[in-house]
């Protein structure tokens, strides 16, 4: 089933707007054609107060109780006659057919036929005149149709009341003379004002209330997202929290493996240049050892000595816990010096590949870069 033309809130509103392909399909669609909505009206009431000949149509073909009235007794059939003109006409019509009681009363004990006299809606009194209605009931101030018709000056609809009665002939009708005073056509007026300003009254409260059930619906379902969107975002930020330790820990692990790596590296490089030296050099790798890490002293690291001339790298030397000489025992604090020559000696026996110019042979190297700008080399 295409549901693309549904574009109501229900079907009351398709009703309402004259969608009448969103009608078909909601009542196709298993809706209840006779659900009450505000006032006690259902779509029929709607469909043919609007007089929307084409809804209402389509609303009779699910078998709508007909008989139905809304909290003031009103029933489709009311509803249509309280309006006027051609298409109120058709809508009586079809009632009629499907059997919409001709004499229910309302609140105020009017018939249709009362309503047809009220509105002016003569085309709705003739057809309902044509399928019996009664001429002879009497509202809840004893008024009856005719008599009202005289009161309100509705001399087509009272000539039609007196035509339609099989016994008297359209040629032996005589009209009614009667006109109303100021005071009465004063006094109908007021009474059909106060009506229609109680029907009004109601119908707001109706309205206040939906809307009252509404606002109680809304709270709820804004409440229920809000609660949704704390519990997610409670969600967000711990996995926020995990992923920022994550992130350290990652970071922790870079540093850690990458130094392992370096390091590798380094000593890789180192015993790489050992294994190209001349064997009358490889002493003085072992020379340039540092004891504590083992690695050997080779530029940039800068060499320190004890007082004993026990030789520490710079790394080693940077260590917080190293107090004393790990060959001497002698304490450290304030009594390491640097050890220039020993310093020179690794210069000179690892050179710097990226430093040797190949077209001369001579070696040129940076030694500012290599153990910093405080030594004067000259």
């Amino acid at each position: 089933m295409d549901l693309s033309c549904v574009q109501s809130k229900n079907l009351l509103e398709a009703v309402q707007k004259n969608r009448v392909a969103e009608v078909q399909t909601r009542l196709r669609w298993q809706e209840d054609v006779d659900t009450i909505f505000t006032m006690g009206r259902t779509a029929l009431h709607c469909a043919a107060a609007n007089s929307f000949v084409e809804t209402v149509a389509t609303l009779l073909m699910f078998s709508p109780n007909v008989q139905l009235c809304d909290s003031n007794g009103y029933s489709a059939l009311h509803m249509a006659c309280s309006r006027s003109g051609p298409a109120s006409g058709l809508i009586i019509e079809k009632l009629l057919a499907v059997g919409a009681d001709v004499d229910s009363a309302n609140k105020w004990g009017r018939t249709p036929l009362h309503e047809c006299v009220v509105s002016n809606n003569v085309e709705g009194a003739r057809r309902l005149l044509e399928a019996g209605a009664s001429k002879g009931i009497e509202d809840s101030e004893g008024v009856i149709p005719q008599a009202l018709a005289v009161r309100m000056n509705r001399a087509e609809i009272q000539q039609l009341i007196c035509w339609v009665d099989g016994k008297v002939g359209a040629s032996e009708f005589k009209p009614i003379q009667k006109t109303l005073t100021a005071s009465e056509e004063r006094e109908a007026l007021t009474k059909r004002l106060a009506e229609l300003k109680e029907d009004q009254i109601q119908e707001l409260e109706m309205v206040i209330l939906d809307k009252k059930v509404e606002l109680e619906k809304t709270k709820k379902r804004f409440s229920k997202l809000k609660e949704d969107s704390g519990k997610r975002l409670e969600v967000a930020r711990t996995e926020v929290i995990r992923l920022e330790r994550e992130k350290a820990v990652f970071e922790v692990d870079e540093r850690f493996k990458c130094v392992k790596l370096e390091k590798e590296i380094d000593r890789l490089a180192t015993d790489i240049c050992v294994k190209k030296m001349p064997e009358k050099n490889k002493y003085v790798v072992s020379c340039l050892k540092c004891p504590v890490c083992l690695d050997v002293c080779k530029p940039p690291l800068q060499v320190w000595q004890c007082p004993e001339g026990h030789i520490i790298c710079g790394s080693c030397k940077a260590r917080p816990e190293l107090k004393t000489c790990p060959q001497c025992r002698m304490v450290l604090s304030g009594a390491l010096s640097r050890s220039r020559v020993l310093e020179e000696l690794a210069r000179k026996t690892f050179q710097p590949e990226d430093e040797v110019n190949l077209n001369s042979g001579a070696v040129e190297v940076n030694r500012e870069s290599w153990y910093g700008d405080d030594i004067d080399w000259d």
